[in-house]
């Protein structure tokens, strides 16, 4: 059972989403102070995670960041109790509020729907302007999705859950050839491995690295493709794949760098110490 404080004082129980009342979500109260009550949602997992096309699929997509949404909100509700969003100054009590950065105070919270909406446009922005990822006012852009912009530190924990399923669901219908596909799926990577959901992130890595590879991607970002896969199969410790992987990666920082570069130094660092 997952319990979480919404410090609404005694009266009439605050609303409770669509979302989750669907996952199971209840409201509670105990000594004046209302409470979210429910089960934290696990999912029966084969030991590979579910296939890529399964997991990554719209429907699927869908239903998990509801489930990532609901998860967040409840996790935040301690510190989000009776706040507002600072991006639309909305309550909590329809979507749910969250914070997941280094903000304090009153700083940093929203709804996971005006961060997502908050990115989104920033990247709409920038696009217009350029048409590579690599530009550094899109480059720019595409960090709202992962790094707060009032404290400038990464979302982590189940904010970066929530996060990587949104971005997902946006990009998703975005043809395999446009870099925000592949950067929305190794967001979601990201999310996933933040939260120990290891072996849906292994297959996110390898779907990632299969797409970059059907459409020759640069060299650059298949390695870092590649170094990602590598940390998701020793979470999952398949580490005979963790150490080909890392051995894979320092061979191409040093015949793209060579050896004195720092992506090299960090890949051999990365290649020894699976050695260990």
């Amino acid at each position: 059972m997952a319990r979480a404080r919404h410090g609404t004082p005694r009266g009439r129980p605050p609303l409770l989403s669509p979302e989750l009342r669907q996952q199971g979500w209840s409201m509670q109260s105990e000594e004046g102070e209302w409470y979210y009550v429910g089960r934290v949602i696990t999912r029966d997992r084969p030991s590979r995670g579910w296939p890529a096309a399964q997991l990554l699929g719209r429907d699927q997509a869908d239903e998990l960041y509801k489930e990532a949404v609901a998860v967040a909100v409840a996790k935040c509700a301690k510190d989000t109790a009776g706040q507002t969003c600072y991006i639309c100054y909305g309550e909590g009590d329809e979507d749910g509020l969250v914070r997941g950065c280094a903000c304090r105070g009153e700083s940093g919270i929203a709804h996971i729907s005006c961060l997502a909406e908050q990115a989104r446009r920033l990247v709409v922005h920038a696009e217009a302007e350029a048409r590579d990822l690599d530009d550094d006012a899109l480059d720019a852009a595409w960090k709202r999705w992962c790094i707060c912009g009032l404290c400038e530190q990464d979302y982590h924990g189940v904010v970066s859950c929530a996060l990587g399923w949104a971005c997902w669901k946006t990009y998703l219908d975005r043809p395999e050839t446009e870099p925000v596909l592949s950067g929305a799926m190794s967001l979601l990577g990201n999310g996933l491995h933040e939260v120990g959901h290891l072996a849906d992130a292994l297959s996110v890595r390898e779907a990632d690295l299969a797409m970059m590879r059907r459409h020759g991607a640069s060299e650059e970002n298949i390695l870092a493709a590649q170094s990602a896969l590598a940390i998701a199969c020793a979470a999952v410790r398949d580490l005979e794949k963790a150490l080909s992987m890392e051995r894979d990666v320092y061979s191409g920082r040093l015949r793209l760098h060579g050896e004195e570069h720092p992506q090299t130094l960090i890949a051999a660092n990365n290649y020894a110490s699976r050695l260990v």
